[in-house]
């Protein structure tokens, strides 16, 4: 008796092939995607620069040019909106950026991704705005 081979049926080597190029592909996604995603968080981060940016030296100017000013007292005196505020500086060791707290008149306002350390905010990497 010879047995009849199915001719629609795939072989263990079909199939190992195709589950390799699917791996590959798959790969090639996540690496695409976490790219895109540090891209897009460092697009949010600089909005918020600019935000606070321009709440601050509005501040200065409507202030006479003071030493420096605290993000609490912006958002105190309505130079930031309640949700800059959440964005920016509610639990920045959940969200894992750390913003600027305290602002004087002629320098950039500085944030970046953070990591703590003893408890403390430890700033990996600076995004300034303006970029000096």
């Amino acid at each position: 008796m010879n047995p009849r081979r199915s001719s629609r049926a795939f072989t263990l080597v079909e199939l190992m092939i195709v589950v390799v190029i699917v791996g590959l592909l798959s790969t090639l996604a996540i690496a695409a995607f976490s790219r895109v995603k540090a891209t897009a968080t460092q697009s949010i981060i600089l909005n918020n620069l600019r935000q606070i940016y321009s709440a601050k030296e509005r501040y200065f100017l409507d202030n006479g040019g003071q030493t420096g000013v605290y993000a609490q007292t912006l958002l105190d005196e309505d130079y930031i909106t309640k949700n800059t505020w959440a964005a920016c500086f509610d639990s920045p060791i959940v969200r894992g950026i750390a913003y600027q707290g305290y602002f004087t008149p002629d320098d950039p306002v500085w944030a970046g991704p953070a990591t703590t350390q003893n408890g403390a905010l430890n700033v990996t990497r600076q995004i300034t705005y303006p970029d000096p």
